[in-house]
């Protein structure tokens, strides 16, 4: 029986090849994008989900409350914390502290990078990665002591046994040799915490005793993670409930200090399962730790996919409609020789397994040919080996399950229904069932309105951030790091050299992008600030203007030891606006005369930071201990290539082992925005394909509308009515349907969109006239698609059609 429906449906689909091409292809793009989609949400779900202890793990968090109500929060933690915690609780069975960045190894006369992590001895207890070789107990602890992965191991030493073998690694101030003492597989590319090497954490603490009883009781610094495993997954709350406790009992007097000096109201810790980390965009996941996401990222892209797939799906349903019309004579005879309507609902279910089946192989194909593109969209690997993962195949086969029945259910329930006399006389007429069609191309039209809206918005907040003025010059400027620990001759001979070369115009250098502390001003101590360390040519390399006062120079003494210059803001937020601001003391130290600065110049504000945050206090003071890593080298206005090949090769020269980490200032701005111009291009892609696809569902309806009204038409043009007339009588209800649903479109887009904007303190407008530009596009897409339809009925012979009633 199912085999002779299947034949039918096959005859069926060949029967009608515009239809049918058209449904499948529609269908396939629909579905290829939702598996794709489909693949990223399974990723970010699955991550760590590998290790057995998964549900016993937690990381130690911390969250800060200033004065003003600002909150601050961190996933680090000090050195202490692991280890007076874990003595403190008894719900606590084991903790591991960890610590990680990318280190130059040295191989023969070269320098290769590689990701090395600071572990304790406990890591391969808490954490679930396979030793391949090498005894699990004791792989950790000597402090010269190297674990490898298996990839690393032979991009080290080849086909050779690396057991035993010498890596020298640049830490501290130099390389260090270390002694293989195990190898294990490479990290899965779903698991947050990622390596090359793991070497001893006790490589992070300091061999004299008295300085390492010091780094104990040091639970200020915040720059590595801790780690627990608990006993139960139910103790999170009893364990976490104890911490503050423990926190007194070791620092109760300074934590006095703290809070009586204003700097912070309040601190909580708490514990955060290992689970939620990769998606918990509140604490953020470094130090060792990679691929942190946003848990908004797969819910946008599921609700994404569910709008791509209701598309895809209103127009298999349409599509369907448009045939059972054209088939109800065989309906007819199928019900006049017996036929039940469940036969026939379950005929039209065949037809639409069928067609979901065919859909698949261009949904698989565009999924293959899309993967690498995605891969790197995504900044993800995924081969095709992802594809086949069991979670993912059950995905993927409720989806086809899912696609068959909502597609095929509803024009089976219609088409069963009919009347058999009706059917064979052609009398079937669209009356009110055609309401659920109309609302649907309705619903089409408004997702993909509301997308194209987005889009526009989209694009215009990303280009007024990457293209606004920043209040310093971007032009003609290349930003690079010195290695860490580099010697000062070195830096020096590089700056020298590059100097000499006639591409190059200038340089100035500064500290990191994102220091932090807090300063005394009046007896009072501030928020966490910006502050600069920089060279005295980095402001006016950069343009950036004096407003009152003047520079920082090496050639004053005063300027290196107790002279700064602060921005707008600073003395906006912090200084006493009854004062002139210059000669204003701004201290680092409670105590009045100790580290105090006098203003001695102020600069105009400009964006240090993301167009998400507002310009913020900043305090800028001159570089006296060679602490300037970042260095800006300006050159020659069309002169790009040849000053970024003087950086490589002098750069080489002076760190022959060092990797040069290097960008063009605008190429650095925009990186920046990844999240927004990522977003920016997916909605991108999402608005094409929702256009796409509703002007497929919507040349599904008119030819529906147009079959029906064949006669209608054949009658008004024997009556003397124009083709034009009669193109604008059939085009009239789609045109209405459109209209509708950019009315119910624009509101729904303004609410997405003032909520998305509200994330930036610098932002564009939603102006009028983008409502308007989408109305226009959706209109002129629109009445394209239907026109062909109308058009060539409209000029069609009506006595073809008039022949018989």
């Amino acid at each position: 029986m199912f085999k002779n429906y299947f034949k039918t449906a096959w005859r069926n689909i060949r029967r009608n090849k515009l239809l049918s091409f058209v449904n499948t292809i529609g269908l396939g793009t629909g579905l290829g994008a939702v598996m794709l989609i489909l693949l990223f949400v399974n990723d970010e779900y699955s991550f760590d989900r590998f290790h057995s202890n998964a549900g016993r793990l937690v990381r130690l968090v911390q969250t800060d409350t200033d004065t003003a109500g600002q909150v601050r929060r961190s996933g680090n933690t000090g050195v202490p914390q692991g280890p007076a915690i874990k003595s403190e609780l008894p719900e606590i069975e084991d903790f591991c502290r960890l610590k990680g960045w990318d280190m130059t190894i040295r191989k023969g006369n070269e320098g290769l990078e590689s990701t090395v992590l600071f572990v304790d001895s406990s890591f391969f207890r808490m954490f679930s990665f396979p030793v391949i070789k090498g005894n699990k107990a004791t792989l950790l602890r000597d402090r010269n002591a190297v674990v490898v992965t298996e990839e690393t191991a032979r991009k080290y030493f080849g086909d050779k046994d690396p057991m035993g073998k010498i890596i020298e690694i640049d830490i501290d101030d130099g390389f260090e040799p270390f002694l293989v003492s195990g190898i294990v597989k490479r990290p899965p590319e779903n698991s947050s915490i990622k390596f090359d090497m793991l070497i001893s954490f006790e490589r992070q603490m300091a061999t004299d005793s008295t300085e390492k009883a010091e780094q104990l009781k040091d639970w200020g610094s915040l720059y590595l993670n801790t780690f627990f495993l608990l006993k139960s997954e139910k103790a999170v709350q009893q364990a976490e409930s104890k911490i503050w406790p423990v926190f007194l009992k070791y620092n109760g007097e300074y934590w006095n200090k703290i809070k009586s000096s204003g700097a912070i109201a309040k601190r909580e810790y708490g514990l955060q399962p290992f689970l939620d980390m990769h998606l918990d965009n509140r604490f953020f996941a470094s130090n060792g730790l990679s691929d942190w996401s946003d848990s908004k990222y797969p819910k946008i892209l599921s609700g994404l996919a569910l709008l791509i797939l209701i598309i895809a799906c209103i127009n298999f349903i349409n599509i369907m409609l448009a045939r059972s019309f054209q088939r109800s004579k065989e309906i007819g005879i199928r019900k006049v020789n017996g036929s039940s309507r469940l036969q026939l609902i379950i005929q039209f279910l065949s037809e639409s397994s069928l067609v979901t089946a065919i859909a698949c192989i261009p949904a698989i194909i565009l999924l293959l040919l899309m993967l690498p593109a995605f891969s790197r969209f995504t900044n993800r690997h995924y081969d095709i080996s992802y594809l086949f993962q069991p979670s993912l195949l059950g995905w993927y086969l409720l989806l086809f399950v899912m696609v068959s029945l909502l597609a095929g259910f509803y024009p089976a329930l219609v088409a069963s229904g009919f009347q058999p006399v009706k059917t064979i006389y052609g009398k079937i007429k669209l009356s009110g069932r055609n309401l659920i069609g109309k609302s649907l191309v309705v619903l089409q039209f408004i997702i993909a309105a509301g997308l194209i809206t987005c889009t526009i918005v989209f694009h215009r907040q990303v280009n007024y951030m990457t293209n606004t003025d920043l209040g310093f010059s971007k032009e003609n400027l290349i930003r690079l790091e010195f290695p860490y620990g580099a010697n000062t001759s070195a830096k020096n001979n590089f700056k020298t050299t590059i100097l000499q070369q006639p591409v190059i115009k200038g340089i100035g250098s500064k500290s990191g992008d994102w220091n932090k502390t807090g300063f005394y001003i009046n007896g009072k101590k501030t928020d966490w600030t910006y502050y600069e360390t920089m060279d005295d040519t980095y402001l006016q390399l950069l343009n950036i203007p004096l407003v009152k006062g003047r520079y920082l120079s090496y050639k004053n003494v005063a300027d290196t030891v107790s002279n700064c210059l602060v921005n707008e803001a600073f003395v906006e937020t912090y200084l006493d606006k009854k004062a002139d601001p210059i000669g204003q003391t701004v201290g680092r130290n409670a105590t009045a005369g100790l580290k105090d600065f006098r203003v001695v110049g102020i600069v105009k504000n400009y964006h240090n930071s993301s167009f998400k945050e507002k310009i913020e206090p900043m305090f800028f003071s001159l570089d006296k201990n060679d602490r300037a890593f970042n260095l800006f080298v300006q050159y020659q206005a069309g002169h790009a290539k040849e000053a970024n090949d003087v950086i490589i090769k002098t750069y080489k020269k002076e760190f022959p082992y060092a990797t040069l980490n290097s960008q063009f200032m605008q190429d650095w701005n925009e990186s920046w925005y990844e999240e927004e111009i990522r977003w920016k291009e997916m909605v991108s892609y999402a608005s094409i394909l929702a256009i796409v696809l509703s002007c497929l569902g919507l040349f599904a309806l008119s030819t529906l509308s147009i079959q029906q009204r064949l006669k209608e038409i054949g009658i008004r043009k024997v009556l003397g009515a124009s083709v034009s007339r009669i193109t604008f009588l059939v085009s009239e209800q789609f045109l209405i349907l459109v209209i509708i649903s950019l009315l119910i479109a624009s509101p729904l887009a303004w609410w997405v969109l003032n909520n998305w904007l509200s994330e930036f303190a610098y932002r564009v407008n939603i102006s009028w006239w983008i409502f308007l530009l989408t109305a226009i596009l959706v209109i002129a897409i629109a009445m394209l698609t239907i026109g062909y339809h109308a058009v060539t009925a409209a000029a069609a012979n009506p006595i073809k059609k008039l022949r018989t009633e």
